[in-house]
């Protein structure tokens, strides 16, 4: 799991650490869950960042896989050998579709990745107004000039942000949606011609069929 020491970089708001010193373990017990939802931020973004590098080599995999079938069908072709030309075209058109349909997954990956960004700044933010208020509420010194007030509106604007970028995800979701069906179509096209010898998802790890 993440840790925060990468900072609240960006936040108007933050409370110095140093005001916590005289804080006892026992009290600061309350800032657990504030920090660790911030880590489980983090550690979500750092997961959408490998998928990402994942399908964009999902993507140079399926253009090789394109080259083997064009030379597939080509050699076919030369030996009269319609079913495996055919068969040959078919997987072409598959790992075309499938990577429109990684592509369509990269930008709904960056759009979450996006909205991540903002959910990380959200979670810093309650954890920023969570310091606040045992600081207040232990009235150590410097307690005095630190205004929830302002720590919670930090948290709404975040929360309001995020909000925005969310229901942006969900259209992307859709076009992803679509795209994957037109891949699939085809896939199960192959499947039959092929007599279920390829575009089965259960030879992935061999012809880089599945998702």
């Amino acid at each position: 799991m993440a840790t925060l020491s990468a900072g609240c970089g960006g936040l108007s708001y933050t409370v110095n650490r140093s005001l916590l010193k005289d804080i006892s373990i026992e009290n600061k017990l309350i800032l657990f869950d504030a920090e660790n939802d911030a880590s489980i931020a983090i550690d979500e973004r750092e997961n959408i960042r490998k998928q990402m590098s994942e399908t964009r080599q999902d993507i140079a995999d399926s253009k090789a896989k394109i080259k083997e079938a064009k030379s597939d069908a080509e050699r076919a072709t030369l030996k009269g050998d319609k079913n495996a030309e055919t068969i040959g075209d078919l997987a072409e058109k598959v790992y075309d579709k499938k990577i429109d349909f990684l592509r369509e997954r990269i930008s709904f990956l960056r759009a979450r990745l996006d909205a991540q960004d903002r959910l990380v700044y959200v979670a810093w933010a309650r954890y920023e107004l969570a310091k606040a208020k045992l600081v207040k509420k232990n009235n150590v010194r410097g307690a005095n000039a630190i205004d929830l007030a302002d720590y919670e509106e930090q948290v709404d604007k975040y929360v309001e942000t995020a909000k925005e970028d969310v229901e942006s995800v969900k259209k992307d979701e859709a076009d992803l949606a679509v795209a994957q069906q037109e891949w699939l179509v085809e896939r199960e096209k192959l499947l039959a011609a092929s007599g279920g010898g390829l575009g089965s998802s259960w030879v992935e790890d061999s012809s880089g069929w599945g998702y």
